[in-house]
């Protein structure tokens, strides 16, 4: 009970930072980067803008931080993701499990995936859920100064009031260049 408090403070902080209006940017395709999972069972690809980067102490009471980010393209109806993973310790490989109900080291994992319609001023968005402990996971295979590699999964809930039809994100993988 004592982390879901920066936990949840930290999924707000996250799904806060999302909710801006939609900006086009160049679709800046990089080969060497690739996000792709299964949103509700189809095969979809993050290429677009897809990167890697650590924040050093970017959310209270965590050292150490990883955004991943990618979109599907650059149009009004394009679908984002962002993998925030979080540690009070360097970040390694492993395997770790959303709501930190794991001992510690403290961590937090918080996934979240924006589909944007035409015309809406907020894209629908979809959070891993802050009241159910390991609905996300996220498997750090290789990390480095320069890259990052692994995989993740997870059942979001509606970002909004953490209710509603989620969204089920099975098989995702991910080899970025760390900046």
């Amino acid at each position: 009970m004592k982390f879901f408090i920066p936990l949840a403070a930290c999924l707000l902080l996250f799904s806060n930072s999302c909710k801006k209006q939609q900006v086009d940017v160049p679709n800046k395709t990089n080969n060497n980067n690739s996000i792709t999972a299964n949103i509700d069972g189809a095969n979809v690809t993050f290429n677009v803008n897809a990167s890697a980067r650590v924040i050093p102490g970017g959310v209270p009471g965590y050292l150490y931080v990883i955004e991943i980010t990618g979109a599907t393209d650059t149009s009004s109806s394009k679908a984002t993701i962002e993998i925030n993973f979080g540690s009070v310790n360097p970040i390694t490989s492993g395997t770790f499990l959303s709501a930190s109900n794991q001992p510690p080291p403290a961590t937090f994992l918080a996934i979240v995936y924006d589909q944007y319609t035409p015309g809406a001023q907020f894209p629908a968005g979809y959070i891993t859920n802050p009241n159910v402990p390991s609905s996300s996971t996220i498997t750090i295979s290789s990390i480095s100064n320069t890259s990052v590699q692994g995989t993740f999964s997870g059942a979001l809930v509606y970002e909004t009031n953490y209710a509603g039809t989620g969204k089920n994100v099975t098989n995702g993988k991910f080899s970025l260049t760390l900046n």
